[in-house]
This record gives structure tokens, C-alpha cells and sequence, in this order.
């Protein structure tokens, strides 16, 4: 047995992750005469899969390994002359971590982060793995082992010295230059094209990984995937019926954005029935619903769903395609929930281009230029064209039936696509061109107004305005924007639901 082992661990979605990383590891820790255990699958059941990091820690430090290396599956080592053993400073604790900067997007506070850890096997090492194990989850904190260990380093004082960043540099929190080790912390899937791409820039993407790779979308194979899938789309099902408009949203962040849009809607005398999907208990609770059900409005649980439709990848803008693609309605208005409705868009449904169509977009500012990637990963030609703004669409499933598939494909491969284009909106596009399906689009530009993108009809009147760039709120004021239509009223909204709503989701 060598004196230093290092560990890797992936259930589920990770095992792609950890695939793809195993060969290049295994030859790191032959160079540095290493042991390595890259372990697939579950090694405790009693815990959520991350908890697997504490057994094996503690297995390794049983067996007498003098020196133990993690790394989270979403991590590559890209400097593979470097030893992680001269990370570890003699004089400094015996755990190394980085030190995660506060991330005030997010609210995540400076901390010491666990996806790479080097230690040394001491009596307290021991003592503190055992401590984290006992205490076990904190709670249904999102950070999983990690919020434990957090907790508990207070009581072991100067067990910890702190990691340079270039043993962990991870992809938008700790940017360094020529780092050893590369992380995608947080990431999940969309961390599988960038370790590609690493593994390919390092020349090291032999048959194996090219194997593994078969598995997932990426820029060598994206053209022949959606080819395959095209072939593969059934007809139309059927089963849907009626209009209705669809939202997306809910959350601390975006209920007040939703209730802005259902109130506007019924004032400006739509009568359509709503949907507004939101993700999971962590985002609308039985008082916000009950808020909303007077208006017509049936919340839907996307993560209740997708227990019978199953999504690869479903969040943000993936959901709005989801809940498209997933809604009983046959002839939907989907609206971004920061929109406002400046007239009852009922009326859209009867345009002679709805009917002659099926489906409509709105413009957005650019034109994808000629030697954008995009035309190549969705295999369409360029077009010099405006791109699409997705913050509101009018669709009848029926007649677009396989370039909505094709969306709702791109959408579970977003982790790549999404690199090519932002967001959704665009996989609209291009899956209109891709399935050769007509569409309608207005021949009026955005009128632009402070932090909003007014929409016109086919006649030039505004009809929509995207508040995309300043959303209502309830925890700071809200701006005044010269041109912004009712914005008395929905200034009102938000003092009402203040008076109505805590402002948290309670979670059951």
C-alpha cells in the first residue's frame, strides 16, 4: 500500500463525471506512485448520496493512508507534474481547503469550500470526520456535508490551513491563472462539455473518453444526435385542448413578479385560464397559491411532473418549454412573469398570422452574426435575422407539435446548447428553421424603455412590456420608468401583496 490515496465518488448524474475524469486520474496518481479509488455508486444509504465523501474519508484514514485527497467528481487535474502532496504546508493544519469568496449574486457567504481537500492523518482529523459524521445533515441546508463541516470547524480550531487557489480554481468563483486543478463546483451536467473540452485541449481524450462522451451532447456529435432525435419524434398525441396562458415563476425573487402579471392580465379583461409552474416546495407554498387561486390561477409543481415526463435538466429557462411542451392547454401564451400586458392578448389567438401559423415570436435586439457557433451546433444555415426574445410566445401545440419537441430536446441538452446561444430563447428558433415549421413575427423592433422591452402587434401597438432587467420586488424600491404603462397599478399590486404575503416560502 503507498502512503497516499486519492479519492473520487459519483451516484446518478455524476457518473458520467467521474468517467470521464478516472483514466486521467489514474495516470496522475501512477506518475506519484498514488493509490486511487474512483468508487461508482453508493457506499452508505442512510444519507443523501454527498454524505458518501465522509465514510470514505473515514475508510481511508482506518486503513493508516498518511496522506488522503478528495476531489469531487466535477473536478480535473490539468497539471498533472504537480504533486497535491506539496499543497499540504507542514506547518499549517492538517485539512487544506480553499477559501470561497462571499458571492453576493447568490447570498453564498465566504467559506471554506470541501470539493478538493487534502489532509493528513492525525488523532483530530480522525476526531473530526467522526463529529461530522455524527452530527449528520444540518437540517435540509442545500450545501449537504459541506454546511456540517462548516458548522462544526469552529470547535476545532487551527485544524484547517487554507488551500491556494490553483489546487482548486473553480469556474466562476476562484479564477486563476494556470490552475492545477480545474473545478466546476455547482454546476452539475453543464460541468460535462467543459471537462471534455479539457481533457480534448490536453490531448488526452483517447477512445475511452470518446466512449464516454457518446453519452452526452457535445459539439463533435450535436448534429447527428438531433438528427437522430428528429427521426425518432411521434405525431402529434393529441389530448390537449383548449387556450390558456402559462407563467413560470415563484420563489422569494419572482412571486411578486407573478402576481404583477396575473393582476395586469385580469385587468386588462383576459379571461384565458393561468398556469403558473414553479420548481418544487422551494418555491411556492400553500399561502401563495391560496393568494392566487382567486385570479384563476392553478399552480403546477414542474418537479411533480417530471416524475411521469422526466427531464434531464430542468431549471430557469428550461422549464418554460417544459411547461409549453407538459400544459393542457392546445393553444398556450406563454409569458415570462415579469412581463406586463398592456392590452388582453386573447386576440393574438384570432390574428390571421396565428391562424395561418400556429405559432408567433417576438424580435429581440441582435442578429447572430455569420461566424457565431450557433448555425453549426443546430446545422442551419445563417440567415441574417433578428433572434428571438422568448418573454412571451403564442403556440398551437397541434401544428408545431415536432419543432416544440425539438425545443424541449435542446432544453434537456442545455448544459451544451446554451453555451451557444443565451438561454431558451433561441432553441425556438432554430427549431422552427431545423423542422421547417412557419411561424409569424412582427415587423416592429423593441421600443425600449428603461430596464424594459415593449412588444408591439402585427398593426405596431404596444402590447407587451418585458421588465426583464429590473423586476418588481418587495425588499427595495422599485424604479419609476418614463414611458412604463400602468405602472401605477402595478406599483398598487405590490403594496397589496406586502399587506397579504411574509414574503418566504414556508416549507413544509
Amino acid at each position: 500500500m503507498t502512503d497516499t490515496v486519492l479519492i473520487q465518488q459519483a451516484t446518478g448524474d455524476c457518473v458520467t463525471m467521474l468517467e470521464l475524469a478516472a483514466g486521467r486520474h489514474a495516470a496522475y496518481c501512477a506518475r506519484h506512485g498514488i493509490t486511487y479509488w474512483p468508487v461508482l455508486g453508493d457506499v452508505q444509504f442512510s444519507r443523501p448520496p454527498h454524505w458518501n465523501k465522509i465514510v470514505l474519508i473515514q475508510h481511508a484514514l482506518a486503513l493508516g493512508f498518511a496522506t488522503v485527497a478528495w476531489l469531487d467528481a466535477d473536478t480535473l487535474i490539468v497539471r498533472d507534474q504537480e504533486d497535491f502532496r506539496t499543497a499540504l504546508d507542514p506547518a499549517g493544519g492538517p485539512l487544506a481547503m480553499s477559501l470561497h469568496p462571499a458571492n453576493h449574486s447568490s447570498g453564498a457567504p465566504e467559506h471554506w469550500n470541501s470539493g478538493v481537500m487534502f489532509l493528513r492523518n492525525t488523532p483530530r482529523v480522525r476526531e473530526f470526520f467522526q463529529a461530522v459524521w455524527d452530527a449528520g445533515p444540518l437540517g435540509p441546508h442545500c450545501w449537504h456535508e459541506q454546511a456540517r463541516m462548516l458548522d462544526l470547524l469552529p470547535r476545532f480550531p487551527g485544524l484547517v490551513q487554507r488551500l491556494d487557489d490553483r489546487w482548486n480554481a473553480t469556474e466562476t468563483v476562484t479564477e486563476v491563472p494556470d490552475p492545477i486543478i480545474k473545478a466546476w463546483h455547482g454546476a452539475g451536467l453543464e460541468a460535462l462539455n467543459p471537462m471534455h473540452h479539457e481533457l480534448k485541449k490536453l490531448g488526452v481524450a483517447d477512445a475511452r473518453v470518446a466512449a464516454v462522451a457518446e453519452g452526452f451532447v457535445h459539439e463533435g456529435n450535436c448534429v447527428a444526435k438531433a438528427a437522430r432525435f428528429l427521426d425518432s419524434i411521434p405525431t402529434y398525441p393529441g389530448g390537449f385542448a383548449g387556450r390558456g396562458v402559462v407563467i413560470c415563476g415563484g420563489g422569494t425573487e419572482h412571486f411578486p413578479t407573478v402576481w404583477v402579471c396575473v393582476r395586469q392580465l385580469r385587468r386588462t379583461g383576459c379571461t384565458l385560464p393561468i398556469q403558473v409552474w414553479h420548481l418544487g416546495e422551494r418555491e411556492m407554498d400553500e399561502a401563495m397559491r391560496a393568494l392566487l387561486a382567486p385570479l384563476d390561477v392553478t399552480c403546477v409543481d414542474a418537479a411533480e411532473v417530471r416524475r411521469q415526463h422526466p427531464a434531464r435538466i430542468l431549471k430557469g429557462w428550461e422549464l418554460k418549454s417544459y411547461a409549453l411542451r407538459h400544459s393542457p392547454f392546445q393553444e398556450v401564451l406563454l409569458l415570462d412573469a415579469d412581463n406586463v400586458a398592456v392590452v388582453n392578448p386573447e386576440f393574438l389567438f384570432d390574428t390571421p398570422e396565428f391562424r395561418a401559423t400556429g405559432a408567433i415570436f417576438w424580435p429581440d435586439y441582435h442578429h447572430a452574426k455569420a461566424a457565431s457557433s450557433e448555425w453549426r451546433v443546430f446545422d442551419v444555415p445563417y440567415r441574417d435575422e433578428p433572434e428571438f426574445e422568448s418573454g412571451q410566445i403564442v403556440l398551437d401545440k397541434a401544428r408545431v407539435w415536432r419543432a416544440l419537441e425539438l425545443v424541449r430536446w435542446y432544453s434537456d441538452w442545455s448544459d451544451f446548447f446554451y453555451r451557444h446561444v443565451w438561454g431558451d430563447k433561441d432553441t425556438f428558433r432554430f427549431a422552427w428553421h431545423k423542422t421547417g415549421t412557419p411561424f409569424a413575427l412582427p415587423p416592429f423592433p423593441i421600443h425600449e424603455i428603461e430596464d424594459t422591452m415593449c412588444q408591439h402587434d402585427f398593426t405596431g401597438r404596444r402590447i407587451f412590456q418585458h421588465r426583464n432587467t429590473d423586476k418588481w420586488s418587495l425588499r427595495r424600491e422599485n424604479k419609476r420608468v418614463a414611458g412604463f404603462l400602468f405602472e401605477h397599478e402595478c406599483l398598487d399590486d405590490l403594496a397589496l401583496l406586502k399587506t397579504l404575503w411574509s414574503g418566504k416560502v414556508q416549507r413544509k
